[in-house]
């Protein structure tokens, strides 16, 4: 190893659920280094939505500031088969990751936290005194190599998603996959002129798996699908199969029809840029072990219908340093899986039964009769269960989703100011 050093605490990725931990362990007083193997900005598979719960943990973050020029959703379009019912689904935000998570990182770093991107993290087995050991493995420059690091932190906090990879090799850490899980793929349409509502977040259920689209704020067209693998064989390719089930859901228009984009095939395909795809969704594994947590995506996910995924992070990373509050005891562990629990069973188990209402097609396609019928199920539906969530800062919900706190918020997208703490300090 080049260097060895201590830390109160260690974070491994720095998407939602992992910022969050950095920011709120930081504003408790710890000392927080927090890593990820990308360097930042960058691009991540995601929905792209967060829904008005995310909104709500955001508050608590003091962050509503990242969503000034997102684009609000209101509503929904679920289509299958030439049915089609549109539902007032709440208030959330469409949002670019992106810039997102650097809004984070960068709100992180203002307050005096250090993080260190291009770094792959290694968590080691056991644990010497007080001290949890990991080794990274950090970029440290064009021409200059890498630098290789031992930390030993006073708790360490895994939040590198789906596809990471510190915990690899810990007898604990195995993923269990559901059967039939699907792949996530997302993918990123320039601006132009197309048929897409602003405002509505546009759903297509077919054979296979079901593609969502959203305009962003600069126009820009966010397209996530949940596919199964074995079609995406037979159909050549994720692409094709998100465009097959796009025209069969309703008048036979596909992704990039009423796209301008020149010419002919080719010069329409140009246009679609950053494709990115995902591990199988649906999986779990171990909430941690001896002065660790396992906080986010990186601990199980459940495929989300409803712009779910983010809002899960930021609340599991409230949780989870709620739980650590001021350093790690015997019941940390425990506290955290009965903390979990409380605050993701519900939504997740309304996630559960969508995406088995989703693979019937018979079922699915009367399902959305019903919900043009009565919308109100869809309202319920798209919220799910609140699990005792509640705004930190006592501001009415509606009204944070609908962006009239945001002026009053603080975040690095709205040009610093005072910091809001959050989680009760």
């Amino acid at each position: 190893m080049d260097e060895e050093f201590e830390v109160d605490a260690l974070v491994i990725g720095a998407g939602p659920a992992g910022a969050g931990c950095a920011l709120g362990l930081l504003r408790r007083g710890y000392g927080v280094l927090l890593v990820d193997r990308a360097m930042f900005p960058r691009e991540k598979a995601c929905g792209g939505c967060l829904s008005e719960h995310g909104v709500l943990s955001l508050e608590r973050l003091g962050l509503l500031g990242l969503l000034e020029g997102a684009a609000r959703i209101e509503g929904m379009r679920l289509r299958q088969g030439g049915r089609e019912a549109r539902l007032e689904i709440g208030h959330g935000w469409a949002v670019d990751r992106a810039k997102f998570d650097a809004g984070m990182v960068a709100e992180f770093e203002r307050l005096g936290g250090k993080f260190w991107g291009g770094a792959r993290a290694r968590v080691l087995e056991g644990v010497e005194g007080d001290r949890r050991t990991v080794e990274v493995e950090r970029c440290v420059g064009v021409g200059e190599g890498v630098s290789r690091v031992r930390v030993r932190a006073g708790v360490v906090m895994v939040c590198d998603g789906l596809g990471g990879t510190s915990l690899d090799g810990l007898s604990w850490s195995g993923w269990r996959i559901e059967r039939g899980s699907r792949m996530g793929v997302s993918a990123m349409l320039e601006a132009g002129e197309s048929r897409l509502e602003a405002g509505r977040l546009e759903m297509d259920v077919g054979v296979g798996g079901y593609v969502g689209r959203v305009r962003l704020g600069d126009g820009r067209v966010h397209v996530a699908a949940a596919l199964d693998p074995d079609r995406v064989k037979r159909a050549g390719g994720p692409w094709r199969l998100m465009d097959e089930i796009v025209r069969r859901g309703g008048d036979g228009v596909g992704l990039m029809d009423g796209i301008e984009s020149g010419s002919g095939r080719e010069a329409r395909e140009h246009r679609v840029v950053r494709m990115r795809g995902t591990p199988l969704l649906s999986r779990s594994r171990g909430l941690g072990d001896e002065r660790l947590l396992v906080v986010g995506d990186a601990c199980g996910y459940i495929e989300p219908f409803t712009g779910e995924g983010m809002a899960w992070a930021l609340r599991g990373a409230i949780e989870a340093v709620e739980v650590l509050g001021d350093g790690w005891s015997v019941t940390t562990l425990s506290r955290w899986e009965r903390a979990h629990a409380c605050a993701l069973r519900g939504p997740q188990r309304v996630c559960r039964a969508v995406r088995w209402l989703v693979r019937r097609p018979r079922l699915s396609c009367g399902a959305i009769g019903l919900l043009a019928c009565w919308p109100g199920l869809g309202v319920w539906l798209s919220r799910g269960p609140r699990g005792g969530m509640s705004s930190g800062g006592g501001m009415d919900l509606v009204a944070l989703c609908r962006g009239e706190g945001l002026k009053k918020s603080v975040g690095t997208a709205s040009g610093g100011g005072e910091v809001r703490h959050g989680f009760g300090v």
